[in-house]
């Protein structure tokens, strides 16, 4: 029997609960031959394939510093994992109409979660590329460009962070540590919204300690992490934690704060 490409409609989703976030919809192939080499041909490619799947995954962890300063612009269409190609990946985003597209998603985002910014650009300077904030001004209504290296740690990263969710080139799965991060929490509502949108073109999975962020996502899609006899376990938070939330008697960031959320117990 020849090995078949999965529809693109299909899923392989690995069979543990605390994994079950990971679905890959490439065409890894089902089914093998009887024939040896055949099966190890398959064998083969199903492994590269989902070798290829897994290096695409992107889990990003931005440090403001790294995208301060000018960068030399080079053909980057996805953003790397520390944002150090920020600005080159902004330039390509750019090409499209500005009002319309990602970037004008981006735009008009950043505006509602950092108060005060009306735009942000790329320009080139001397074979680098600089990036630049437009601030409202209510003397005179024009607003005024500030660069980069004058902004705070937390609109670069908030920046990063939608660059990543808006990138042209998007990965399979998003991660993304800790987004409350140098992040005032009065805009993780709206940074939810944004998740929450994302996820409907690509898995998005985020790392928080934040109790304000996770009262803004649904409690289906809350996960518990456990260091547990030496293994970090992944999965449901427990039916009590969960019943108690359904019932409103606790937010899933109150029991986060008061006791920690708990995994499901497994009976052996």
């Amino acid at each position: 029997m020849e090995p078949r490409p999965l529809a693109d409609s299909e899923s392989i989703d690995f069979p543990t609960d605390d994994l079950s976030f990971f679905k890959y919809r490439r065409a890894l192939l089902a089914g093998v031959s009887n024939d040896s080499e055949d099966h190890g041909r398959s064998v083969f490619v199903r492994l590269y394939l989902l070798h290829r799947e897994l290096s695409e995954l992107c889990f990003y962890h931005v440090f403001p510093n790294t995208i301060r300063e000018p960068k030399k612009q080079i053909n980057s269409r996805r953003l790397d994992e520390q944002g150090t190609n920020l600005t080159s990946v902004l330039r390509e985003m750019q090409r499209n109409k500005i009002e319309t597209g990602d970037f004008g998603d981006l735009r008009r985002s950043l505006t509602h979660v950092v108060p005060g910014i009306t735009d942000v650009r790329t320009e080139a300077v001397g074979g680098y590329l600089v990036l630049k904030f437009k601030h409202s001004n209510i003397v005179d209504g024009k607003g005024v460009w500030l660069d980069a290296s004058q902004e705070s740690d937390g609109t670069l990263r908030m920046l990063a962070l939608l660059t990543a969710v808006y990138q042209r080139r998007r990965p399979p799965l998003l991660g993304i540590e800790e987004p409350e991060s140098a992040v005032h929490p009065g805009v993780l509502a709206v940074l939810a919204e944004i998740f929450e949108e994302a996820s409907l073109r690509t898995q998005v999975v985020i790392t928080t300690h934040s109790p304000d962020l996770i009262d803004r996502l649904p409690i289906a899609c809350i996960r518990a992490v456990e260091f547990v006899d030496g293994e970090t376990k992944v999965g449901k938070i427990s039916e009590t934690q969960a019943q108690a939330v359904k019932q409103g008697l606790f937010t899933a960031g109150e029991l986060h704060s008061m006791e920690g959320l708990q995994l499901t117990k497994v009976q052996s």
